[in-house]
């Protein structure tokens, strides 16, 4: 600068005037998982983005409903960044008012933008048990019921498992399906345990959450029986007994039979696995006990078909006729 005053040119003076770089960041948005830790990455890309060296951060928010984890930063720090947990089934977003500062002293330079999070909701299932009978398709029914049960919408399920002895149809699980069911089949007489390690996915790519439970199956073994018993007895004999024998289960048994086609009827073990019947003997001809099924009605009411008969038959009683007598005297 040279100062000048009526043709009087004084000494010339140099001025430095430093310019400092006001941050600029335009409004950012991110996705994250709940309960992932989320970090905002900026890079300087002037004009869209200027980011000076040593450029700081604080930031007010407010947490909407669902939303734990968000507080303001009122300390300015290097780097954005927080845990967010979202306690709903439903993405949430957060937006976070930043303001991004360089410089020192009176030389400071600001600059606000905001940043909008999305917290996608996580997978939250406890560890489930059901009970199945041999051969029936199981199907794991869930419900979302915060806080307990987080199941966002579109959920998919991927699982593995180790079939054990006696167990078949036990497999693993590696495309992603929405629900979660085989069927099993226990060759034993004994329940048998099967546990999956399952994974739950809500969302996909890189935004995908994830979370691990087990379903443990108790394979209830399907009942069978025999019916035994089969006699010719004389009418009005009390010695005519169908014995019904429960087989590959738990007890009581309750048996369904039929007599001769008539209508169903049933009789259950009351100690043991065997029940008896007297069958009444005081019509003639043959009768047709039929099992028709079968259920171990203790602990699972695992049913069972059958389609076995035995015969009774009930004979008349001999009868003798009144003869004439004769007699002679001597």
């Amino acid at each position: 600068v040279t100062p000048s005053n009526n043709g009087c040119v004084g000494t010339p003076v140099n001025f430095v005037i430093t310019v400092n770089p006001t941050p600029l960041v335009p409004a950012q948005a991110i996705t994250t998982c709940s309960g992932n830790a989320f970090t905002v990455s900026l890079s300087n890309n002037p004009p869209s983005v200027i980011l000076p060296l040593g450029t700081t951060f604080t930031w007010t928010v407010t947490s909407p409903g669902g939303i734990t984890g968000a507080s303001n930063q009122t300390t300015p720090v290097s780097s954005i960044g927080q845990t967010l947990v979202n306690t709903t089934n439903a993405p949430i977003d957060v937006i976070y008012t930043i303001t991004a500062s360089t410089g020192s002293a009176s030389s400071i330079c600001t600059s606000n933008f905001t940043l909008t999070v999305t917290v996608n909701p996580r997978p939250q299932i406890p560890n489930q048990t059901l009970s199945v009978c041999s051969g029936t398709a199981f199907n794991l029914s869930l419900s979302n019921n915060p806080p307990s049960i987080i199941l966002p919408s579109g959920t998919t399920y991927t699982w593995t498992v180790t079939a054990p002895a006696g167990i078949t149809g036990a497999s693993n699980q590696n495309t992603p399906i929405s629900n979660i069911g085989q069927t099993l089949l226990n060759s034993t007489s004994n329940p048998i345990n099967v546990v999956y390690n399952i994974t739950a996915t809500s969302g996909s790519g890189s935004s995908a959450c994830t979370n691990n439970f087990t379903l443990t199956v108790t394979v209830n073994p399907a009942p069978s029986a025999t019916i035994s018993g089969s006699a010719s007895v004389c009418q009005n004999s009390n010695s005519a007994v169908i014995t019904f024998t429960g087989l590959n289960g738990v007890t009581p048994y309750t048996f369904t039979y039929s007599i001769n086609g008539g209508a169903n009827q049933t009789i259950t073990t009351i100690s043991g696995n065997t029940v008896t019947l007297t069958a009444p003997t005081s019509s003639l001809g043959t009768f047709d006990y039929c099992l028709l099924s079968v259920v171990d009605s203790s602990t699972s009411s695992c049913l069972n078909t059958s389609n076995s008969c035995v015969s009774v038959i009930v004979n008349p009683l001999p009868t003798v006729s009144t003869q004439p007598t004769t007699t002679q005297s001597i």
